[in-house]
């Protein structure tokens, strides 16, 4: 007896030829996409850690900054490390109004740039 190749066993060979492929296919593409998941994943957490250190960074920061503006560490600074001592008297200049007879405008002394009087 002679084996005939017919069409059924022909295309069941080429269907299980076919879904080996398809399921190939599936399983190659799973692969990829949990590749893909798990890199965006790591990505995703050292960002994370990056913002909480960069976070934590600018706290700190602030809080120097904070620390360098005050205005007693300014006066202490600039009497202490500059030498500069507060002035006893803060003598201010009397209002002019522009164009107005009553009021005169005293002359300045001999050194205009010295101390007040």
């Amino acid at each position: 007896m002679q084996a005939v190749d017919s069409p059924r066993v022909w295309s069941l060979g080429l269907l299980g030829v076919f879904a080996f492929v398809a399921l190939f296919g599936a399983l190659l593409g799973s692969v990829v996409v949990q590749t893909g998941v798990v890199q965006y994943q790591v990505e995703k957490d050292q960002l994370g850690r990056d913002i909480a250190e960069n976070s934590e960074t600018q706290n700190r920061l602030s809080l120097e900054v904070a620390k360098l503006e005050a205005p007693q560490r300014i006066l202490s600074e600039a009497q202490v490390r500059l030498g500069m001592v507060t002035p006893d008297n803060r003598p201010y200049l009397a209002a002019v109004v522009p164009d107005d007879p009553t009021t005169k405008v005293p002359l300045p002394g001999p050194n205009p740039f010295g101390a007040s009087e």
